[in-house]
């Protein structure tokens, strides 16, 4: 039996609003988070999704991977906030995709997704040690269902994320949720180190068949299609 992957993550980046433990140098570093499929049974095939996220970061420069427990899928987002570039990896089966995009192009990829109206709160919560400032992001469709966005300045990344739906929060996110292609994944991180991160791991080299977004979307619909046929009807 052929199982799809989804592994889409815009929504795989940072955002912050949060006060951590102390530390000397909070410019590199690791955050790990938990991925679920809050809305999706679990069944043989929620088996085959990812479980944990990882955001190497090192001043502007952030990398994000997520890959399933068995290698069939791997997803890397390589990010730069300053020149407002990324360097997008999917892979799926024996098939690698890889995808260039500036700014213009993040913008028009970021307009294919649900639009989010943010209202802050004076609300907090800890996450992953850190006291995480809370932000609902509604959408302007409304069926479907807010999302609550935990967020800290304690990283110092520039805005990380410029090339997701939650554009207007220039701080890292420690727990989201990210609606696309009509499925929601939650994040939560679960643990951050603080420590010096090569500079190789940003380089991005990556080898396959080069496509635009509008292929890409594609590719990463067909392989959403097996899990949206799974989600709970009582769930959203």
């Amino acid at each position: 039996m052929k199982i799809d992957y989804i592994p889409f993550l815009l929504g795989l980046t940072l955002l912050a609003g949060c006060d951590t433990p102390s530390n000397t140098d909070r410019r590199s570093g690791t955050i790990r988070y938990s991925v679920e499929l809050p809305f999706v049974k679990e069944n043989f095939l929620t088996y085959f999704f990812p479980k944990e996220m990882v955001v190497e970061f090192d001043g502007h420069k952030t990398r994000t991977t997520i890959e399933t427990s068995q290698g069939i899928g791997r997803t890397e987002i390589i990010s730069d906030n300053k020149a407002r570039s990324i360097k997008y990896l999917f892979k799926h089966f024996d098939s690698t995709y890889v995808m260039m995009m500036d700014s213009a192009r993040v913008a028009a990829m970021v307009r294919d997704f649900p639009v989010v109206r943010l209202e802050a709160t004076d609300e907090t919560e800890m996450v992953a040690g850190f006291n995480c400032k809370r932000t609902i992001a509604h959408f302007e469709t409304d069926s479907l269902p807010a999302i609550e966005l935990l967020h800290t300045s304690e990283f110092d990344l520039g805005t990380p994320n410029w090339y997701t739906q939650f554009f207007g929060i220039d701080e890292v996110l420690m727990a989201y949720d990210i609606e696309q292609f009509g499925i929601r994944t939650r994040m939560r991180a679960t643990s951050v180190e603080f420590a010096p991160v090569p500079p190789e791991t940003f380089a991005g080299n990556f080898a396959g068949k080069t496509v635009d977004w509008p292929e890409m979307k594609v590719l990463i619909d067909n392989a959403m299609r097996v899990y949206r046929d799974t989600a709970s009807p009582n769930g959203r």
